[in-house]
């Protein structure tokens, strides 16, 4: 590999603790990525995160779909801490929310509508529609300011593919 600046990439490597994965690992750790290691034996992961400066998720067996899920959610979160953004992120960032919670709601959102429907929609925010409720100031019964509760993000099916889809249409 190429000596590459990763300092605005970032990387979630599953099984990144074996031969291969940790080569991968501490080359883009010396090129300065960000990376999220995850896999079976989560001591490992640690291990090798602690070694290369990277973050750990402790055992993941990436056979599980939710699992898998639920790693990627983490390692967003990681990412979005360490100031690492995608276009996406940046956006969330402004709209008050985090990444992670955009894309847990756009997934559930069509998992919602692919159940509903008895067919897949993707978890592509070209097919819905979001919506946000503000940041809010948390006041207690004093009237002090205490806290923040973040933005919520939802989704909901846009019409036009909700018309497709009871269509029978490709979306």
């Amino acid at each position: 590999m190429t000596q590459t600046d990763f300092n605005d990439h970032a990387y979630l490597l599953i099984g990144g603790y074996g031969g291969i994965g940790t080569a991968l690992a501490r080359t883009l750790a010396d090129a300065g990525a960000s990376i999220t290691i995850a896999g079976r034996d989560g001591e490992k992961a640690k291990a090798l995160a602690d070694e290369i400066g990277a973050h750990a998720l402790d055992g993941l067996d990436a056979t599980d779909a939710d699992a898998v899920k639920s790693a990627v959610d983490a390692a967003a979160e990681h990412f979005e801490d360490c100031g690492i953004f995608t276009p996406y992120a940046a956006m969330c960032q402004a709209l008050g929310c985090r990444y992670a919670d955009f894309e847990r709601a756009l997934r559930e959102a069509a998992e919602r509508e692919s159940k509903r429907y008895g067919r897949q929609v993707p978890a592509d925010d070209q097919y819905f529609v979001m919506h946000r409720v503000p940041p809010r100031g948390e006041i207690n019964a004093s009237g002090d300011l205490v806290g923040f509760k973040p933005a919520v993000i939802s989704f909901t099916l846009c019409d036009d593919i909700k018309e497709r889809i009871e269509r029978g249409e490709e979306v």
